[in-house]
């Protein structure tokens, strides 16, 4: 349980962080938005979404302008986009190119949500010994 002051001291820094707008200018290139400043909050919450995470090139948005124009994106973004482009204009299925310790993580999560949700007991998977791989850990 927090104490009168570590509450006290949570709420000074909400609004603090309510205060303050900051220049893209001063921010990583990920975190700029449209407009000339940000709020500090979009900024905190985005950090908070994205702690622990390892983006890759691979990763990052692809922007467009209103005449579908690349506005912003990665070499390796474009790189991969430039292949999914080349087997649709040969009428070949896609090549996808798939992280699979990506899709590994990604697939033991999803099922670590479904037990906890109660979709599946855990019961089902107990004679199964799954090797647990997290991407913090690669």
């Amino acid at each position: 349980m927090k104490t009168q002051s570590e509450i006290l001291l949570d709420r000074v820094r909400e609004a603090a962080i309510d205060c303050f707008m900051i220049p893209n200018e001063l921010l990583p290139e990920s975190y700029r938005g449209k407009k000339s400043h940000r709020k500090l909050r979009s900024v905190v919450k985005q950090f908070e979404r994205t702690k622990g995470k390892r983006l890759t090139g691979r990763d990052a948005s692809v922007k467009f302008d209103s005449d579908r124009e690349i506005t912003s994106a990665t070499p390796e973004r474009l790189a991969v986009l430039e292949k999914y482009a080349a087997d649709v204009a040969a009428e070949r299925e896609i090549d996808y190119d798939i992280d699979e310790s990506k899709l590994y993580n990604r697939q033991l999560k999803f099922c670590e949500t479904a037990v906890r949700a109660g979709w599946f007991e855990v019961e089902e998977f107990e004679n199964e010994e799954p090797e647990y791989i997290y991407e913090n850990d690669l």
